[in-house]
């Protein structure tokens, strides 16, 4: 079995505070805001905006990293007096493993509050998982039959509406942040850019997902050459922390590997490249309407080990519409998820400090705000030149499915080294 080589990104289900944070988040729970720490150090549960349901307790076992597992505290239903077992089967797929047990329901303390009676799942048997998971996507009435947590935060006032933020800190930070119920603006430079979420029957697999449509997509080598791969057209993609590498039309991902000089297939979509791109002043812009996220190629390029560098994107199998834009993209952006309203905001990550203003409700829950960052400076403008392709992807048949996630593949470039990119 392929070994998952993968960014996670990790929530504390149980923290317990200083008096001092306390006091804070008092004041901020006011405001109704909830900012949770989001670090790449063992705690309880990875982050993963592509499902829905949260569940605990891996089976380290049958994991990919038994040592990341294991020191990942489980939860004992028996020791807690507020525990429910509902009695009723809990049984997920994932792009890379699959998870089964029995739902539960507890009080579940997050960052200072305390969320009553959420349901979540208590695992008996994981395979190809080290961490259990929470679920932050669509919710009750559309993938489960429940209030999941973003669900319960709105209706139990914890949070306004159900919209939160998400800054994933890039490759050289060690902490990002989930803001429930608001924004940072000291986290993102430039204006927040509005993207309506398609439609999920409208959506390439008629799943319900954080869709967006990308109209663009250009290429800045390190010799500052522009390339630009489309443009004019459009191309639905969903965002998704759960996964390590972004998913694209084949046709889109061959005319990027063209400008990454030595990047070599290894099978299922997959390229490795020189892991001396991390060091080289390129960049991707992926652009939403009037909205350009910068990506640079040391946060594009995904470092599975020492002397093992992937592409950031792999190219999808034929048929397969699960388009996504996972922590190869999302590493470079701040992302404010509004559910309620049915929109996407985006804007260029950056870190210059936390300053917390709240998601109110209503059409305009979501402040029209710019971030407080300074924008980031090129070191040279280039010229754009002809483009070396365009690309228009017809929209592929819709295919519905009944699990929380498409499947990813795995390859193996080397006997002696595993390459793997898919969910966590």
């Amino acid at each position: 079995m392929a070994k998952m080589l993968c960014l996670l990104i990790k929530v504390a289900l149980l923290v317990r505070p200083s008096v001092a944070v306390l006091n804070e988040r008092n004041y901020y729970a006011e405001q109704g805001i909830l900012s949770i720490p989001v670090t790449s150090v063992n705690v309880t549960l990875a982050l993963d905006t592509g499902s829905s349901d949260t569940w605990v307790n891996p089976t380290c076992v049958t994991g990919q990293r038994t040592d990341l597992c294991a020191g990942i505290p489980q939860y004992k239903p028996a020791s807690s007096s507020s525990s429910k077992n509902l009695g009723k089967p809990m049984s997920l797929a994932y792009g890379i493993g699959r998870a089964q047990g029995i739902f539960y329901t507890d009080d579940v303390h997050l960052g200072g509050a305390s969320i009553k009676a959420q349901q979540f799942g208590v695992a008996t048997d994981t395979q190809s998982l080290d961490t259990g998971l929470l679920g932050i996507g669509f919710g009750i009435d559309y993938t489960t039959q429940y209030p999941n947590i973003i669900d319960q935060m709105a209706t139990q006032n914890i949070t306004k509406s159900r919209a939160f933020s998400l800054n994933l800190g890039g490759v050289d930070t060690k902490t990002g942040a989930i803001v429930f119920g608001g924004i940072d603006t000291k986290k993102f430079y430039g204006k927040l850019g509005k993207q309506a979420i398609i439609p999920y029957k409208q959506s390439p697999d008629g799943f319900p997902r954080y869709w967006i449509t990308m109209t663009s997509l250009s290429v800045t080598t390190p010799s500052k050459t522009i390339k630009s791969i489309f443009s004019g057209t459009s191309q639905p993609v969903f965002l998704d922390s759960g996964g390590t590498l972004s998913q694209l039309p084949a046709s889109i991902v061959t005319a990027i590997v063209t400008l990454f000089p030595g990047a070599r297939s290894v099978g299922s979509g997959q390229y490795t490249v020189p892991c001396s791109a991390l060091k080289q002043d390129g960049y991707l812009d992926f652009g939403f309407g009037t909205t350009t996220i910068r990506v640079p190629y040391h946060e594009f390029v995904w470092q599975a080990d020492v002397d093992l560098c992937a592409l950031g994107v792999m190219a999808n199998a034929a048929g397969d519409p699960t388009y996504v834009l996972g922590d190869s993209f999302l590493r470079a952006a701040y992302v404010v998820y509004d559910q309620d309203n049915q929109n996407i905001h985006l804007a260029n990550a950056a870190s210059c400090g936390t300053n917390l203003v709240s998601i109110g409700k209503g059409s305009n829950a979501v402040p029209d705000l710019a971030g407080e960052c300074p924008e980031a400076v090129s070191k040279e403008v280039a010229t754009p030149l002809a483009p070396v392709t365009t690309v228009t992807s017809p929209t592929p048949k819709s295919t519905k499915t009944s699990s929380s996630r498409r499947g990813r593949t795995t390859s193996t470039p080397k006997p002696t080294q595993t390459l793997a990119a898919g969910d966590d």
